[in-house]
């Protein structure tokens, strides 16, 4: 049994307070090259354009498939008088579910804009944040223990190194000492944010949400500055779940309306 995840709490990006909003756009769009506050990276996607372009590909590709199953169910029943086989039914449903789904995700990046930050896993020296459309999921620093350095070796040589703060928060490196590095960073970065507690100034320096954390206060509704629009936590579920239901209907209803056109007869 592995160990447990480590306690976090996610809130959306418009609670913070507005002065660290401004600062956490900064900083994540400068890069790690350029601000020390980011210890490493962990990209969960591409940038949105290419998502955009990948969920519009989906899409043609859904509606091919869906015309090329209702040209073959048709054209059987109405040439031959036989029904298909339950496998280009079930292709059929697969295929408006994707049609669908395309569409409510492009529908989706219309109503909720993503935000203008590359969604990932951040290390910060007081925290490790996922940063997922509107939404932060933080993990503090000083909850987790050692950090640890995986090296993968394949054919006799290291290929990658992966660098683990916890089971779950892990960020991948070039190399073993790209990823010792990393982890030595860190562990100073976090020494120096426990010694900063309670000085605002000095821990402004070192940590993106400082006023959260001497104030230990995280939900401020402050009205003003960057806002991002944070998708429901339901939504990405209900984004494919009703397609996918509402594909197998489908399928089923075309299976009994060519039962009844042209194979009852």
């Amino acid at each position: 049994m592995g160990a447990p995840r480590p306690a976090s709490f996610r809130i959306r990006f418009n609670e913070l307070p507005q002065i660290v909003r401004v600062r956490l756009l900064e900083i994540v769009n400068v890069g790690r090259d350029r601000d020390p506050r980011i210890l490493a990276i962990d990209p969960f996607f591409t940038r949105q354009p290419g998502l955009r372009g990948f969920k519009k590909f989906t899409l043609v590709v859904g509606v091919v498939v869906a015309i090329a199953c209702l040209n073959e169910v048709v054209g059987r029943a109405t040439h031959y008088a036989i029904g298909s086989e339950p496998l280009v039914y079930w292709a059929l449903a697969a295929a408006i579910a994707v049609v669908l789904g395309s569409v409510f995700a492009l529908v989706a990046d219309k109503v909720w804009p993503p935000p203008p930050w590359r969604q990932g896993r951040w290390a910060f020296p007081g925290s490790v944040v996922h940063l997922e459309r509107g939404w932060l999921e933080i993990f503090p620093t000083a909850d987790l223990g050692k950090p640890t350095v995986i090296t993968t070796i394949r054919e006799g040589r290291a290929r990658y190194a992966t660098l683990a703060l916890a089971p779950g928060l892990t960020f991948d490196f070039g190399s073993d000492d790209m990823a010792k590095q990393a982890a030595m960073d860190f562990v100073l970065a976090r020494e120096r944010t426990a010694e900063a507690a309670g000085d605002l100034v000095k821990l402004q320096q070192v940590d993106p949400f400082a006023e959260c954390t001497v104030a230990r206060r995280w939900s401020w509704e402050e009205k003003g500055g960057p806002q991002i629009a944070a998708v429901p936590a339901r939504m990405s579920l209900l984004q494919w779940v009703v397609p996918a239901v509402l594909g197998v209907v489908i399928s089923t209803g075309i299976y009994f309306w060519v039962q009844v056109t042209w194979l009852k007869g």
